[in-house]
């Protein structure tokens, strides 16, 4: 028995040294979380203008323009029919099948529009809401601070106004 112990600790002391604890390197400092740029559409002054809201018992509508001038840009509920018109005062020659792109911070989100250019030029999206709701106009009823409304590169810079979110929920589009 006394002879096991003594090899064991000849074995021992024969035995290369473990390395030394190596030092933790040192971690890099956490970096913050990565913040994405604003899309370009977002960029910038906010047009010039006013909201104005208007109701009545077959819906509701925000529009945005110059006091004493025609609405640059507008969100209609029809009630009845669930439909929410989306209308943005702007020239394609001649009338055609386009798109209209509402930009957030969340990203973009596009809807199936037509240019009519007898009176007053426009182009207007029509989406009937299904009784689920409508993520893309979800996605309008969530800004906070400002969104921009694009057609062929022609783009509007809009501050949020609450009674979008009004005219939104009549047709039922919650945030």
């Amino acid at each position: 028995m006394r002879l096991r112990f003594l090899l064991a600790l000849l074995l021992a002391a024969c035995s290369p040294a473990s390395p030394p604890a190596q030092e933790a390197a040192p971690s890099a400092p956490a970096s913050a979380p990565a913040t994405s740029a604003p899309p370009p559409q977002l960029a910038g002054a906010v047009a010039e203008g006013r909201w104005v809201f208007e109701a009545s018992a077959e819906g509701a509508s925000a529009g945005f323009g110059l006091p004493d001038s025609e609405i640059q840009f507008n969100v209609h509920c029809a009630r009845a029919t669930r439909v929410v018109t989306l209308g943005y005062e702007h020239e394609l020659s001649p009338d055609q099948d386009t798109t209209l792109t509402l930009h957030t911070a969340a990203g973009a989100v596009d809807f199936p529009a037509r240019s009519f250019n007898e009176g007053l030029p426009n182009v207007s999206a029509e989406i009937t809401v299904p009784a689920d709701g409508d993520a893309r106009l979800a996605a309008l009823a969530r800004v906070t601070d400002r969104f921009a409304v694009d057609v062929g590169g022609a783009t509007l810079l809009l501050p949020m106004e609450p009674n979008i979110r009004r005219v939104l929920a009549l047709c039922g589009i919650t945030p």
